[in-house]
């Protein structure tokens, strides 16, 4: 009896963490669109240090790969 209500046990938090896990991923693919569709809200929505670090971020990308020829090819998946 107590072996089946130790696998019971087992089962149920390997249901629990197997949804967990689900859960943040599904979470995490949501916010990933959402930066996708409106870049600009999610970025206002920063607090003020990390809307500085972002900005800083940005220009040294478009500095440093405003020659084309310096940019990666666009891949299509």
């Amino acid at each position: 009896m107590h072996t089946v209500y130790s696998r019971y046990i087992g089962l149920c938090l390997s249901t629990i963490i197997e949804n967990a896990i689900n859960n943040s991923r599904v979470k995490r693919d949501l916010k990933i669109q959402d930066y996708r569709l409106e870049p600009e809200k999610q970025i206002d929505s920063l607090p003020v240090h990390a809307k500085h670090i972002f900005k800083k971020t940005h220009d040294s990308a478009v500095e440093q790969y405003q020659d084309p020829e310096k940019r990666r090819p666009i891949e299509l998946v």
